[in-house]
């Protein structure tokens, strides 16, 4: 499997079309090495396991990330 480099995959999990992301608001998701594709979303990373192993990654391989909610705004360094 070829390596990418971090900005590469940054860069493709920003152009993720925002329809499709909408989708997994306030789950984690696993990423594809590449950042191109979601393969699973859920509650937490260990219920991601059994998605990232059908889709043939391991663990170790794909990229976790957790996708704010959509309806709640954050308001940082407020308080």
């Amino acid at each position: 499997m070829p390596r990418h480099t971090a900005s590469h995959v940054t860069e493709n999990m920003n152009n993720f079309p925002f329809e499709e992301l909408e989708k997994y608001g306030d789950m984690w998701v696993a990423w594809t090495p590449d950042g191109t594709r979601i393969i699973a979303g859920a509650d937490d990373i260990p219920a991601l396991e059994p998605a990232v192993k059908a889709a043939g990654f391991e663990m170790s391989e794909v990229v976790f990330d957790y996708v704010m909610p959509f309806d709640v705004a954050f308001m940082g360094g407020a308080g």
